[in-house]
Order: structure tokens, then C-alpha cells, then sequence
């Protein structure tokens, strides 16, 4: 756990009008922190913790109840395709409504207290058979937060991940809009579509 007044230090910064972004697996941390679980909204919390969400097939959210669904997990690494649910979003307009993602986990039963989140984009969980929500925002006071479940890393294992187009500019601007409000970052013309990855390698 941070100290205290570094974690009161952070709720005063956001509520103030800043902005805070959780990257994988940052929204794994600090189970007992009430304002960061507030913040992330939802996170990885055993289904006893709070209720989880889902995205139906028409976009619409779905409500998993405390106590029921899944615990939190996810399969091994593949490639899946990323559904963008909110077209209007600063961070997302513009992006093709369905683009692929290369071998990432996929996680599943997210819970918390699941409050005031817009999900961005969902993923389909071939183990949950439902749509986890992979990128969403809340607003916590006047500030900003921005939560992706992607980009996962691990020693060993391939991080064509992080090449992928389509994460890198996802999360450079959700970056953007959580620490200004708006977002300038175009889409690449090199974006991925739904069937095919698109990568970058970073250097």
C-alpha cells in the first residue's frame, strides 16, 4: 500500500482536475484504497467484492451482480478482435468499429463498485462467452481517469502486443484525453480493420 498522504495526495489531484491513467495491470493494485477503487471503477477483485459489467451484443451494458459471474482471469494469449462501443468518445471517434489485437490476454470477471464508467471498447471472452469491456473512462471530481486492460507484458513472452497499431494509438490517446480533456492524435492510415494486425515496432 502507498502512504496514506501519497494516496490522499493522488484522490486530491485527480479530484482537482487532474488526470490518471491505469495501464495494465495497474487496476490489480491497492484492494483496500476505497477513492481507487471508486476511480478504476472496475478491477481485479474477487466477485464477492462488487458487481462486474458486460456489453451485450447490441452495445447495451449489462450488470453482473456481487456474487455471481466469474473470478477474475483470463486464457492464454490470442489474438481477438477489439469492438469499439462508443464511436463519440474523444478517444475512439474515428476508429473503425471492429479492428484485430495480437496476442494479448483477455481478461475476464472484472468487479468493483462499477459506477459511473463509459466503456469504450469490449472484447469477446471465449471463456466467460461474454463481452468484457477492455477500455473505459470516468470522471472522478473534475478530473479524469482513463483504464485499459491492455497491454500486457510478461518475461519471456512476445510483446507484438505493444506493436500493434491499434493499442498505440488507443493508449496514446487516452493518454492525451486524460491528462488535457481532448484528443489531437489522429488515426493512423495504417490503422488495423477486423480482420487483419496492424504493427509498429517501438523503438
Amino acid at each position: 500500500e502507498w502512504p496514506a498522504s501519497v494516496q490522499q495526495s493522488l484522490e486530491t489531484f485527480v479530484r482537482g482536475g487532474g488526470g490518471l491513467v491505469v495501464y495494465h495491470a495497474a487496476n490489480n493494485a491497492f484492494l483496500h484504497w476505497k477513492a481507487y477503487n471508486d476511480m478504476i471503477g472496475l478491477g481485479w477483485r474477487t466477485k464477492s467484492f462488487g458487481p462486474g459489467l458486460a456489453v451485450s451484443d447490441d452495445d447495451k451494458i449489462v450488470v453482473i451482480p456481487v456474487g455471481t459471474g466469474l473470478e477474475p482471469g483470463h486464457p492464454k494469449r490470442l489474438e481477438f478482435q477489439i469492438h469499439v462501443r462508443d464511436t463519440h468518445h474523444p478517444i475512439t471517434a474515428g476508429m473503425p468499429k471492429v479492428w484485430m489485437h495480437p496476442s494479448e490476454q483477455l481478461t475476464h470477471g472484472q468487479h468493483g463498485p462499477a459506477e459511473g464508467l463509459t466503456i469504450l471498447t469490449y472484447a469477446h471472452s471465449p471463456v466467460s462467452d461474454k463481452n468484457e469491456p477492455m477500455d473505459w473512462v470516468r470522471s472522478y471530481g473534475k478530473g479524469r481517469v482513463y483504464t485499459t486492460m491492455l497491454g500486457h507484458t510478461w518475461v519471456g513472452e512476445s510483446t507484438v502486443n505493444l506493436d500493434c497499431v491499434g493499442f498505440q494509438t488507443l493508449l496514446a490517446r487516452g493518454v492525451q484525453w486524460a491528462a488535457t480533456g481532448a484528443v489531437t492524435i489522429p488515426i493512423p492510415a495504417n490503422f488495423p480493420g477486423p480482420d487483419a494486425v496492424s504493427l509498429r515496432k517501438l523503438t
